[in-house]
């Protein structure tokens, strides 16, 4: 559980004076409301999305540019993206791709202790500031990626725009990130800031239907699930090569892929635990981790040399072609408490790997336990242990899993499919309120 006890001593209130109506919408009104949308002009949503980062190491920045980057190409949203002041490597990718990026102040209402304590700190200048801009932009809806930033909230609900939150997070299970209120309190004063939550997952509506169950009564509360352009998946054997050449493996080793970083929240350290196990059953299984450091490298390090497993591990830090390397593994593992929806389940599906994962989380709503991969309960090393050797032993398995998880990736969670989705809900809101900013 969340720590709740951080009172920050100012107005955290939820009210709504622009006088937007707030109320939970049916698929089929919302449907109705995007063609009378259509009907009634050519011209797209322009719509403000606010990012709580401009990096692009993790799963919500990249799952951003690339849903801004198709919903611009649509003909449907015209997407402007606003990063914090201090930018980041996703303001030239979007760039590139045509979409237009502004700087503004943000920060984080929702984090750790020294974020907490900083935001009160100029809320009303910068909230007054995203305001100004949105009514310069002509913004229609505005959307905030992720629960952790909430200026943009305020600033919608101060010059009387529709406000789309876009949760990627299951707060309850997300002990790297703290709340300034209740659960119950943060997500009730979020709903009323907004037209509509969008979460990824099924298993993020559930945490906050179970903290604030009124929530479904007064917002749109709605899933959407991610999904993956399906790149061409390359040359295999190239790939295998690769990752043997960089990790000091043999081709006949079983290589099992951790992808994340190295965080307590990812789980890092499960995998020490777990190559303790298998050596004795599976002595040929191998541990390739790509991801950079989260604050668990150091003990990660220290911990397999404890254990004299140095021959057993390859750290190969914050990777560039993650996709690339994957596809030599034979195994990916997910070892978070918590995931929302992973983006390297999909990947590794795509790319036809079987997976072993904790059961936890949005992980259940795209692993089929024993076809497309293996789930195995939270915190129990020994049962993620026993999955791995039972798949290290029998390689027809692997691909027969792999195979099935590729067909499944392909049938249900397409990039296509999710943008589309998501640009009838933006639609439908415009649709619902059809006014601009109201602006001094």
């Amino acid at each position: 559980m969340l720590s709740q006890s951080h009172s920050s001593g100012f107005n955290f209130s939820g009210q709504n004076p622009s006088g937007l109506q707030l109320r939970k919408q049916s698929t089929e009104k919302g449907s109705i409301k995007v063609k009378m949308r259509l009907a009634s002009s050519h011209a797209p949503v322009r719509t403000i999305f606010a990012s709580h980062t401009a990096n692009t190491g993790y799963g919500a920045e990249n799952l951003l540019i690339g849903l801004v980057t198709h919903l611009h190409a649509s003909g449907l949203v015209d997407p402007i993206v606003v990063i914090p002041e201090e930018g980041g490597p996703m303001e030239d990718k979007l760039r590139q791709e045509g979409v237009t990026v502004l700087r503004s102040p943000l920060r984080w209402w929702i984090g750790n202790p020294d974020q907490l304590r900083d935001y009160p700190f100029g809320r009303s200048e910068r909230v007054e500031k995203l305001a100004l801009l949105m009514c310069e932009c002509g913004a229609e809806v505005v959307v905030s990626n992720t629960s952790v930033i909430r200026d943009a909230a305020d600033a919608a609900r101060q010059v009387g725009l529709p406000h789309l939150w876009y949760i990627h997070e299951i707060l309850s299970r997300y002990t790297a990130l703290r709340t300034p209120l209740s659960l119950s309190d943060v997500w009730t004063q979020m709903a009323e800031l907004s037209n509509a939550m969008v979460c990824v997952s099924k298993a993020v509506q559930m945490d906050i239907c179970q903290f604030a169950p009124h929530v479904a009564e007064t917002c749109r509360l709605e899933v959407i699930h991610t999904g993956i352009r399906f790149k061409d998946r390359g040359d295999p054997i190239e790939a295998r090569t690769d990752l043997t050449i960089i990790t000091g493996f043999s081709t006949e080793n079983v290589i099992v892929c951790f992808v994340g970083v190295l965080n307590e929240h990812k789980g890092v350290m499960t995998l020490v635990d777990c190559a303790r196990h298998v050596i004795h059953d599976a002595s040929e299984i191998r541990f390739a981790v790509i991801g950079g450091d989260g604050g668990a490298e150091t003990a990660f390090r220290r911990s397999i040399k404890e254990y004299n497993l140095e021959n057993k591990f390859a750290i190969l830090g914050h990777r560039d072609d993650v996709q690339h390397l994957m596809q030599g593994a034979d195994i990916v593992v997910v070892l978070s408490r918590s995931e929302a929806f992973p983006l390297v389940v999909q990947e590794a599906m795509h790319l036809g790997l079987p997976i072993v994962a904790m059961a936890s989380g949005g992980v259940e709503e795209l692993i089929e336990d024993g076809k497309t991969g293996y789930l195995f309960p939270i915190g129990d090393t020994r049962a993620m242990s026993e999955c791995l050797v039972s798949l290290a032993n029998d390689p027809k398995r692997r691909q027969l899993m792999g195979e099935r998880g590729m067909r499944r990736i392909r049938s249900s969670f397409s990039e296509e499919r999710y943008v589309d989705l998501f640009a009838q809900c933006v639609v439908s809101i415009a649709a619902d309120t059809f006014h601009k900013a109201e602006c001094p």
